[in-house]
């Protein structure tokens, strides 16, 4: 059973059925039902939201004609509610103002760089950045210079959360750890995940998006002003 666009998925007794047949009723004249309790509460139909997911649910079909006999039918089957809607970002891409490089290049062929000016709270993403029907729970980021990416710089990097119930994660984009961006043209780009870290990353669904530009300028170099 797959989970809609706002979380939840409605399975009617109707639905279920394939082939109850009685002697006397035809199968309109037959009324269904569903239990997920072992039969002590039967309904026309079932509800599930994302606290359902992952998770097998076992199932009792209930047929009785019209005449209500006690003659009664009873069968059970395990489904699993499975969520297939990917996350989206709402945010729009978005370049930034240029920056200007702190240091320069340390060895030559590299390129000057800023350690000091763009921390994460610079390309945080607010939480009316992005949306999933049973909520965004992983977010991380990856920096990607145009020319020049020295060995670990383009890793992904997760951003730290905490989850309050139900299913509502608050990401913390830390003010204070500053990130380096080389002279040129860098994307950040982020990588948004529902589901749980309880389930494999294969099952999870991801969307991936570039959302910031952010350029830097050669150090400036203004002259002493002495002849």
């Amino acid at each position: 059973m797959d989970l809609d666009a706002t979380g939840h998925v409605i399975y009617t007794a109707h639905q279920f059925n394939l082939s109850s047949h009685d002697n006397c009723s035809d199968t309109d004249e037959m009324t269904y039902f569903l239990s997920t309790d072992s039969g002590t509460v039967w309904n026309d139909s079932i509800y599930f939201d994302c606290s359902a997911i992952g998770t097998p649910v076992k199932i009792w079909f209930l047929v009785i004609d019209e005449a209500t006999n006690d003659s009664i039918e009873k069968g059970d089957i395990r489904m699993e509610v499975r969520d297939v809607t990917d996350p989206y970002f709402i945010k729009n891409s978005e370049v930034k103002n240029p920056y200007c490089a702190t240091h320069d290049a340390v060895f030559p062929g590299l390129v000057a760089y800023t350690d000091s000016t763009i921390s994460e709270s610079v390309i945080q993403l607010l939480a009316g950045d992005y949306a999933d029907n049973c909520g965004v729970t992983k977010i991380r980021y990856m920096l990607e210079h145009s020319t020049y990416n020295p060995p670990g710089y383009n890793d992904w990097h997760e951003v730290p959360s905490t989850e309050f119930p139900p299913k509502v994660f608050t990401f913390n984009f830390n003010p204070a750890t500053f990130l380096t961006f080389y002279e040129g043209i860098t994307t950040v780009t982020f990588e948004i995940w529902d589901g749980s870290d309880s389930m494999d990353d294969a099952d999870r669904n991801k969307t991936i998006k570039p959302i910031y530009t952010i350029s830097v300028l050669p150090k400036p170099n203004p002259g002493s002003g002495i002849e």
